[in-house]
C-alpha cells in the first residue's frame, strides 16, 4: 500500500484495514509520519521513507510483496506504481497492480486519451483541444471565446493550471501549465473527468452516505462482487438533509501565495455542514470553516462585464438587509441603473481615495465577486445557536 498526505489518511486507514480483514499481510510505505494510516495496527510493516522510485523498489525487493494498491493514497502513490509498471519493474518482480492498471489510468489522466475514449462511447463533453505548445492553445481559444480553463495533465491537485479571460492571462497560465505538466501537456475549456485514484471528497460522500466506499472498492480489487457484499448498482437514494464541503485556506499563513482561485486546488483542509436545507448547511460549513457573518455594514462590489447582469440582484438582497453598497465606476453606473443607492469607488491607479483606502478605513464587511447565496444566508438570520444538530451515526 503506498500513501501520502494527510487528506488521504482516511482512505488509505479503510483501504489497509480491508486487506488485513481478508488475511492479508499488509506493508504501508508513507512519507508523512503524523498519519492515522502510519499507526503500527494499521499495516503489519511500515515504512516512513521518501515517496521516489528508489525506495520503492528497495522496499519491494525486500518484502517482496504479491500486489501494490496505490489508489486510495493520492496522487503521488498513483504516479510511482504508473512508473513501477510502465518501466517493467512490477512484472520483473511479479508483481501485480491492483484496481485500475496502467492503460486505464492512462485514459483517465492523459487529456488526449480521456477524450478519445469519452468519443468512442458516446459520452457528451464540452468542447476542448489538448496541445503542447502555448500556439496551439491560443489559436484554439480564438476558435471558442474566453474565458477558456487550462487543466495540465498529471499535476498534483490541478497545478499549474487556471482560468483565462484574456489572452495576456492565457499566455502566462498555458505557459506555467506546459512547464508544471511532466508530459507538457495542457487542455482547454472545461470537462468532467474521471479520476482513477481516491480523492479528498470519499470520506464526506461515506460519511454521508453511510456507505463504506474505500472497504467496497479494496474488496472489489480483491476479486469480490457488490452483489456478494449486498450492495446494487444505480443511484443512491435521496437523503432527507443537505450536505455541503466547504474549503478552508490558510493564505494568512502562506506568505507569498497566489491567493486568487481557479481550477487549482489551493485549500488545506475542508468543513462539512449537514443540515435539512441547502442555506442552513451552507451556513454551518462557512461557520466551521472560520468565517464570520455580520449583519449589517457596508460591500464592496467590483465584477468584469460578464458578470455585471447576475450581481444586480446580490446586490439588491444586500441593499434590502441594510447594508451599504460600494461599487468601483463599471459595477456603480449598471447597479445605479437598476435604482440602487451606491457610492462609486475609484480603482487603485485612478485615485488616493480608492479601494485599498476604503478597505482600510473598516467599513467594509464583505466584498463581492460573483456572491449570490451569501445574500440568502444572511436573510436567514442563522445564528451557530439556530442551526439544527444532525446526529451523524443515523444519516
Amino acid at each position: 500500500m503506498i500513501g501520502q498526505a494527510a487528506e488521504f489518511d482516511y482512505a488509505g486507514t479503510q483501504a489497509c484495514l480491508a486487506l488485513k480483514e481478508e488475511g492479508l499481510e499488509v506493508v504501508l510505505v508513507n512519507s508523512n509520519p503524523a498519519t492515522i494510516m502510519t499507526d503500527s495496527t494499521i499495516a503489519d510493516h511500515v515504512y516512513i521513507e521518501p515517496l521516489t522510485l528508489d525506495y520503492l523498489k528497495m522496499i519491494i525487493e525486500k518484502e517482496k510483496p504479491d500486489s501494490i494498491l496505490s489508489t486510495p493514497g493520492a496522487q503521488t502513490g498513483l504516479t510511482l506504481s504508473m512508473q513501477l509498471a510502465k518501466e517493467g519493474f512490477l512484472t520483473n518482480h511479479g508483481v501485480t497492480l491492483l484496481g485500475a492498471n496502467p492503460t486505464t489510468i492512462d485514459k483517465a489522466e492523459d487529456r488526449q486519451l480521456f477524450k478519445e475514449t469519452m468519443d468512442a462511447i458516446n459520452q457528451p463533453i464540452v468542447p476542448s483541444i489538448v496541445t503542447q505548445t502555448l500556439n496551439d492553445a491560443l489559436q484554439f481559444a480564438q476558435q471558442v471565446h474566453y474565458p477558456v480553463i487550462v487543466r495540465p495533465a498529471f499535476t498534483l491537485g490541478g497545478s499549474g493550471g487556471g482560468i483565462a479571460n484574456t489572452e495576456d492571462e492565457l499566455r502566462k497560465i498555458a505557459s506555467s501549465g506546459l512547464r508544471q505538466s511532466p508530459i507538457h501537456q495542457i487542455e482547454e475549456i472545461y470537462v468532467i473527468e474521471v479520476n482513477p485514484r481516491s480523492s479528498r471528497t470519499v470520506p464526506y460522500l461515506s460519511k454521508v452516505t453511510g456507505v463504506p466506499m474505500i472497504d467496497i472498492a479494496t474488496r472489489i480489487m480483491l476479486g469480490e462482487t457488490l452483489e456478494n457484499m449486498g450492495y446494487t448498482s444505480g443511484p443512491y437514494p435521496n437523503a432527507n438533509h443537505v450536505t455541503v464541503k466547504v474549503p478552508v485556506f490558510s493564505f494568512e499563513k502562506l506568505a507569498g501565495l497566489d491567493t486568487s482561485l481557479g481550477p487549482e486546488m489551493k485549500s488545506t483542509g475542508e468543513v462539512l455542514g449537514i443540515a435539512p436545507t441547502l442555506n442552513e448547511a451552507l451556513y454551518k460549513g462557512l461557520l466551521g470553516s472560520g468565517y464570520h457573518f455580520d449583519s449589517k455594514g457596508g460591500v464592496l462590489i467590483t465584477v468584469r462585464d460578464t458578470d455585471k447582469e447576475e450581481v444586480i440582484q446580490i446586490a439588491k438582497d444586500f441593499s434590502t438587509l441594510g447594508f451599504h453598497l460600494y461599487a468601483t465606476e463599471g459595477t456603480a453606473h449598471i447597479l445605479r441603473e437598476h435604482g440602487l443607492s451606491v457610492t462609486m469607488v475609484h480603482k487603485i491607479h485612478e485615485s488616493e481615495h480608492n479601494t485599498i483606502s476604503l478597505l482600510e478605513s473598516g467599513k467594509i464587511n464583505y466584498i463581492i465577486s460573483t456572491a449570490k447565496a451569501l445574500a440568502a444566508i444572511l436573510a436567514m438570520n442563522y445564528t451557530p445557536q439556530k442551526t439544527s444538530l444532525i446526529d451523524i451515526c443515523t444519516l
